[in-house]
């Protein structure tokens, strides 16, 4: 478990306020190649054990999760910053293209959504769970979700978390070995994701029904991150102390 926590903790969070030709500001923020950026403080105005991060389409909606802490929600893409309820160990947030619906997990604790930009949350009921919550993504509406877990299952819903199925791409792994540690969907929630601790990285195109083993580094890597473009043929997928594997077709290479 200290080696997944010490995954989790080496999240770091960064927001994208804008662009500039120049290469420095006068904000103490700094830019490079037509970024800039700009040091968010949040209330508390302190360092926090940022873990995940979701923002809307547009990126004026912006979700930060801390470690023994709240979500941070922003309505203005960073500019103001409000504190939300409950507080816990959060280690995983999605959202809608909107940034209306966001889902997030706890680390040993509940999964929770809110359909009101994060000003409110409820408790999300996913049977047979074991309550370890690593990571989630959504479909662009928010009707499609799936979640993965420390030692656990991976779970989808058709239907914005009312009901959820488990799904288990590794074909009948211990439990006790598979660690979850990103999930990716398409916008429309049918190419679908998911990468392994000390795993593989498995994929499907049916909303998790089935699912084909990948290989993207010849060999099982701690993957601990991954992205996916809004068809789910551009993927993304990080892996600790190694490299960024990418693929134009879904995973197939």
């Amino acid at each position: 478990m200290k080696r997944v926590m010490s995954i989790i903790a080496a999240m770091v969070l960064l927001s994208v306020v804008g662009c500039s030709n120049n290469n420095s500001d006068n904000n103490g923020g700094s830019s490079r190649s037509g970024w800039s950026w700009q040091q968010r403080i949040f209330a508390p105005p302190a360092p926090l054990g940022w873990q995940c991060a979701a923002a809307s389409a547009d990126g004026a909606k912006l979700y930060a999760g801390a470690f023994d802490s709240y979500v941070y929600t922003s309505p203005d893409g960073g500019q103001t910053w409000a504190a939300r309820l409950p507080g816990g160990m959060w280690t995983c947030l999605a959202t809608s293209d909107d940034g209306n619906r966001v889902i997030g997990g706890l680390y040993d604790g509940e999964l929770y959504q809110s359909t009101n930009s994060g000003a409110t949350w409820s408790v999300v009921t996913v049977e047979g769970s074991n309550e370890f919550w690593t990571c989630a993504a959504s479909s662009s509406d928010g009707s499609e979700l799936i979640v993965g877990q420390y030692r656990g299952y991976l779970y989808t819903s058709t239907d914005t978390g009312t009901t959820w199925t488990p799904r288990d791409p590794t074909g009948g792994a211990p439990l006790a070995e598979v660690i979850w540690g990103f999930v990716t969907s398409s916008g429309d929630g049918t190419r679908l994701s998911a990468g392994r601790i000390d795993g593989a990285v498995y994929t499907s195109i049916d909303g998790g029904e089935n699912w084909t083993e990948r290989d993207p580094a010849s060999g099982n890597r701690q993957w601990s991150a991954g992205t996916s473009s809004s068809d789910g043929n551009r993927l993304a997928a990080a892996a600790l102390e190694d490299y960024v594997y990418t693929s134009t077709d879904g995973g197939e290479t």
